[in-house]
């Protein structure tokens, strides 16, 4: 454990300063991934540093998704918008923003099975309404080599500024 824990360190380094400032979050990623998990403890995480938070569910894909994040937000005291029903995640974003006063604003949207071309739109067409000051990637552990790709891809649709690994 400890030669594992060592090697990720001096991969990925050994601190990581979350912004504690106002501002806007994307999260992205593929299906199962873990995004509207990682949504929720980043939330948590900024409402430990004395942050108010808004999550939106922009994933119109999952039929749960909503809810999930919903519920996730209630146990983590964060404030939660979506406008049910509708089918554009840009035109959820853009109602979302009119009404939120808080602090930092995290996006949970849709995943696909594989990187495509509407996958692309989509996140675009929310990062247009949204102008967000970091774009993260949820990848799973398990992904193995591919994981380099698909960074390569996503940051070619929306610049990114980190990625998180879940389901280590």
């Amino acid at each position: 454990m400890k030669v594992v824990f060592d090697e990720l360190v001096a991969f990925l380094g050994s601190t990581y300063n979350p912004r504690l400032d106002k501002h806007k979050v994307l999260i992205c990623g593929l299906y199962g991934s873990g995004k509207t998990t990682s949504c929720a403890k980043l939330a948590h995480l900024y409402k430990t540093k004395g942050l108010s938070v808004a999550l939106i569910a922009a994933d119109t894909d999952r039929p749960a998704a909503m809810d999930q994040l919903e519920q996730l937000s209630k146990s983590v005291g964060a404030a939660f918008y979506t406008t049910r029903g509708e089918k554009s995640p840009k035109k959820i974003v853009e109602e979302a923003m009119g009404k939120i006063k808080e602090d930092v604003i995290i996006v949970d949207s849709a995943g696909r099975s594989a990187f495509d071309g509407p996958l692309v739109e989509e996140l675009q067409g929310i990062a247009q309404a949204l102008e967000p000051d970091e774009n993260f990637l949820v990848i799973s552990a398990d992904i193995g080599q591919i994981a380099s790709k698909q960074a390569a891809d996503f940051n070619s649709a929306v610049p990114l500024s980190g990625v998180i690994v879940s389901k280590m």
